[in-house]
Formats: structure tokens, sequence, C-alpha cells
């Protein structure tokens, strides 16, 4: 329900082609709850938090992982 709630705090218009378009940018808009499923999703396969969590923050701060750079 809270990623059903923060959609309308994270829309973003962006282009395409010349045409505008929403897009919903969770990212950037709500890394708490990209955080939360990151824990759950990780738990959920059994695996430890531990370094795939660091991992994934890893990546994600690198600019060519980025989608709307």
């Amino acid at each position: 329900q809270q990623l059903i709630d923060a959609i309308t705090e994270c829309k973003v218009e962006n282009r395409f082609r010349g045409r505008p378009f929403e897009n919903v940018d969770f990212h950037s808009g709500r890394p708490d709850l990209i955080a939360q499923i990151d824990k759950l999703y990780i738990s959920g396969l059994g695996l430890p938090e531990e370094p795939l969590l660091t991992h994934l923050r890893i990546m994600r701060s690198n600019s060519s992982w980025r989608f709307n750079d």
C-alpha cells in the first residue's frame, strides 16, 4: 500500500522522441521504499542481506545505472 500511495509524489515527466509522458521514479522520490523492497526481496529468496544490499546501493549510485540521465 505504501508503494501505491507514493505514486503521486514520485511522478516525473520525461520526453521520448519529443513527446512528453509521465513516469514514476521511486528511486529518486522514495528511496526508503526501495530499500524496504530490496530487503524483502533478498530475505524472501533466503539470501543474506550483506553484501547484496551494499552492492545494490553501489550499483544505483553509479550514473550509468540511472534510467533518467
